[in-house]
């Protein structure tokens, strides 16, 4: 048996790692070896936007592996009941130097995009799924309103009133519920998280486990269209039949802002959303091209940029949706005119947009179409030209999430992009502004 050594490690982001093994190191890239029981701290998050950090303490000998940008690391602990795999570690580099005749070398590290933790409870790892925990970003949608009661010796007991299930097509049945951590917030609030635990009707083995997550990110893609907000999955953790403990986080995507959202700013309202979820999620999955519909939903959901860009982004889904729609009935290639595709869309989807800027009759004044050309081009806007473009931006908004509404067979009466809610908004009055820009 190897003989352990102590070692005077120092201490970096102001606490102890969760783990600390000996690892091997790869190039991300080219996948080869490039240093071997290279000691590394890892260092796990409390939330579900939390990044997961690695710290590398190399020895002389193997700081050449630390030129390349990009690292995978693998390790296991003693008796192999523990192990880590992290992929695309971008470190920031090392130091080396002497500092009163003795040599130095620096810490390095950096955040991991994707990070899997296997913790064996017996000796052998399962094959099949067994049940576990999504973890999402914030949904308001989703109703898991609780009673929280705080004793005086710090134990808080809370009571689900509402439950909230989805059953995904591989299988996976969900229960949407607020997970609590130790920390507080600025309010001295205990921090709640949105979960989705699930088990399996059916049998999952875990190299098909990728089928339930693309299942729980198309579900999530029509909340985050009923949201106007992405909601995203950021991991998850889940058992064998053997007890085997697996966690997974997921930081190879762009996370949603966080704050507040106000559910009178979503497109469906929080009664009817589980009602709107049964119906849409089977026709999403039933349909053909179902990629032209996500990149709609991704345009829309994204946030970011400035107003020219947010249009041109906007203007992007557009043509995605009618898109869809010409392929899924018959038509190949892009269409050559915008106008003959939206009147193809029409004759499959009649969605009433008189109320809305007009998508390509510029008879009155400056048309969507014209708008984005114009952007398109690198032309300038003068500030009265810049504010009519706040206007033009939310309509074309409101057009597509019609036109989606009647793709995924939703009619818009009861969402909150009817004429009569949107008549209580500003940006409805559009008419002065189509002549201003």
């Amino acid at each position: 048996m190897r003989k352990q050594k102590a070692l005077l490690l120092p201490q970096v982001k102001n606490r102890d790692p969760d783990n600390l093994l000996y690892c091997t190191i790869r190039d991300f890239e080219t996948k080869k070896i490039v240093a071997r029981r290279v000691l590394c701290g890892i260092f796990f998050p409390v939330s579900h936007r939390g990044t997961v950090d690695v710290v590398f303490y190399p020895t002389e000998n193997q700081t050449g592996a630390f030129y390349l940008p990009a690292l995978s690391v693998e390790g296991k602990s003693v008796g192999a009941q523990y192990s880590v795999k992290l992929n695309e570690v971008w470190q920031t580099g090392f130091t080396t130097g002497t500092r009163d005749d003795v040599s130095f070398i620096s810490t390095c590290g950096g955040p991991a995009s994707t990070a899997e933790i296997v913790r064996l409870l017996g000796n052998l790892e399962g094959k099949l799924v067994k049940g576990g925990v999504f973890w999402l970003t914030e949904c308001p949608l989703i109703n898991t309103a609780m009673i929280v009661t705080s004793s005086y010796t710090g134990a808080v007991k809370a009571k689900q009133v509402v439950r909230h299930r989805f059953t995904l097509r591989s299988g996976a049945r969900l229960v949407f519920r607020k997970h609590f951590v130790n920390d507080r917030d600025r309010n001295g609030e205990r921090i709640s998280q949105l979960v989705a635990e699930f088990a399996v009707t059916r049998v999952v083995p875990k190299i098909h486990f990728q089928a339930v997550i693309d299942d729980l990110d198309d579900l999530l893609l029509l909340a985050s269209f009923a949201m106007r907000r992405r909601c995203v999955c950021t991991g998850w953790s889940y058992f064998d039949e053997n007890g085997t403990l697996t966690h997974f986080y997921r930081r190879n995507l762009a996370l949603p802002p966080e704050g507040r959202i106000d559910l009178q700013s979503c497109l469906i309202s929080m009664q009817t959303f589980p009602k709107f979820l049964r119906s849409v999620y089977p026709r999403f999955l039933g349909s053909s091209h179902k990629e032209l519909v996500r990149s709609a939903i991704y345009n829309l959901t994204n946030d970011g940029g400035t107003l020219e860009n947010s249009f041109l982004r906007v203007f992007a889904g557009l043509e995605s949706v009618l898109l869809h729609v010409a392929r899924s009935n018959g038509r190949s290639g892009r269409p050559r005119h915008l106008e003959d595709a939206f009147k193809f869309f029409q004759r499959f989807h009649p969605v009433n947009l008189v109320d809305l800027w007009p998508m390509v009759d510029s008879s009155g004044g400056t048309s969507l179409a014209e708008i984005r050309n114009r952007l398109i081009h690198g032309e300038y806007l003068s500030e009265k030209s810049t504010r009519a473009l706040v206007f033009a931006e939310l309509n074309l908004r409101w057009i597509v999430e019609r036109m989606l509404l009647s793709v995924l067979g939703w009619h818009i009466m009861g969402t909150h992009v009817t004429p009569s809610f949107l008549s209580h908004i500003a940006m409805y009055q559009w008419t002065a502004s189509r002549k201003m820009i």
